[in-house]
């Protein structure tokens, strides 16, 4: 019976060392994963501050978005935030000089309507037979 106890202890140990072995090796895979999104964050905002010094708005906004899925903090947040309000003003820039294309494009048509229309009163206003009566009041 000794024997059979000394064996089954034996095996739990062995067990015992192996489950602790396994935590080991998963803390260290932890630890490598842990690293490994440290670093892909770091390089996230990295790219994402130099896409935006570049004037690449929705680059940077794409490199911030994604070190929030990675666990950035909320000055990214502010960041993208600024970022939406810079290129919404750039769209709103963009529709205004489409807007006056449009207008100066039109401006000249319409202008052009217009000499045609008083070219035309002119032309029947000399055309008309001037009154010739003078009123005596």
């Amino acid at each position: 019976m000794a024997k059979a106890d000394a064996e089954r202890l034996l095996a739990e140990k062995k067990k015992a060392e192996e489950a602790k072995k396994q935590e080991e090796n998963l803390s260290e895979k932890e630890a490598l994963e842990a690293a490994e999104i440290e670093k892909t964050l770091t390089e996230a905002i990295s790219n994402g501050d130099a896409l935006f010094k570049a004037g690449k708005l929705e680059g940077a906004r794409d490199e911030y978005n994604k070190a929030i899925r990675l666990g950035a903090g909320d000055d990214i947040q502010e960041k993208i935030a600024k970022i939406d309000t810079l290129l919404d003003k750039q769209e709103e820039e963009r529709v205004r000089a489409k807007e006056a294309a449009q207008a100066i494009s039109n401006g000249a048509r319409e202008s052009d309507q217009l000499a045609a229309l008083i070219d035309e009163e002119a032309i029947k206003q000399e055309t008309k037979p001037k009154n010739r009566f003078v009123s005596r009041d």
